[in-house]
């Protein structure tokens, strides 16, 4: 008895250990320019460059490309207009092996109407995906989970969910042309504690086929995802089973 309840003790806690995953970050360094893909196998995550992205399937591979602006540099993908940006039909994805928290997610380059000859404010569209059964990536409720940054001054921009998730952003690069600035944007807890398995940057809605504006990556961070509370109450109750044996000796 007690080396069977010792056994299911430890398999209880291994599967918990096993069952969280960890923290990191994707960094623009982590988009090796004149790459198409790239991963890392120990964080756990991949990311793939578009040329031009069809949400029905009919997508054409790119490249990763780096741009600087001021102070601030980020990865975007190589072509379009201007280069080194997610332009229009353009697009990056990245996808998780196993299901994560974003804490932040931080983009460039994304101006106000005005700056740089922009007509109109520039606007980011993000996607969520999730992992069906077969652990296939598919987009989690497209329509209702799309969210959008949109710029709307030198230090403001609106964040599409920041009323459902209590997000925040922060400006961390002015967004103007003369000084020329970065317009670094940072979008913290974008999700709220969704576990999501990749995120699909884009810029042209592919719902309405408007396009709004052009953007680099800067980062994307992520927090452990927390054990559920009924693994770590069974083995706490199978820890109190095997000091009960012990005390009473059973």
């Amino acid at each position: 008895m007690r080396k069977l309840l010792g056994l299911l003790t430890v398999g209880i806690m291994l599967l918990a250990t096993s069952s969280v995953a960890g923290a990191f970050q994707i960094s623009y360094n982590d988009l090796t320019p004149g790459q198409t893909y790239v991963s890392n196998a120990l964080d756990g995550w991949f990311a793939q460059a578009y040329e031009s992205y069809d949400m029905s399937g009919q997508s054409v591979n790119g490249t990763f490309g780096w741009k600087t602006v001021g102070d601030v540099t980020a990865a975007g993908v190589t072509g379009g207009a201007p280069g080194n940006e997610i332009d229009s039909d353009e697009a990056i994805f990245v996808g998780f092996n196993s299901a994560q928290i974003v804490s932040e997610i931080s983009l460039a380059f994304l101006y106000p109407d005005g700056e740089f000859g922009d007509k109109g404010n520039e606007i980011a569209v993000i996607v969520p995906y999730l992992a069906n059964q077969n652990g296939d990536i598919q987009m989690l409720a497209p329509v209702y989970l799309q969210f959008t940054l949109e710029a709307t001054g030198f230090t403001s921009a609106v964040w599409s969910g920041s009323g459902l998730y209590g997000s925040t952003v922060v400006n961390l690069a002015e967004a103007q042309d003369n000084p020329q600035s970065g317009a670094l944007w940072q979008i913290n807890n974008p999700f709220g504690n969704m576990q999501i398995d990749g995120l699909l940057f884009l810029t042209q809605d592919p719902y309405t086929g408007a396009s709004d504006g052009d953007y680099s990556l800067y980062s994307i961070s992520t927090s452990q995802v927390p054990v559920p509370a009924a693994v770590w109450l069974l083995g706490s109750g199978l820890v109190g089973l095997v000091g009960l044996r012990r005390k009473f000796n059973i």
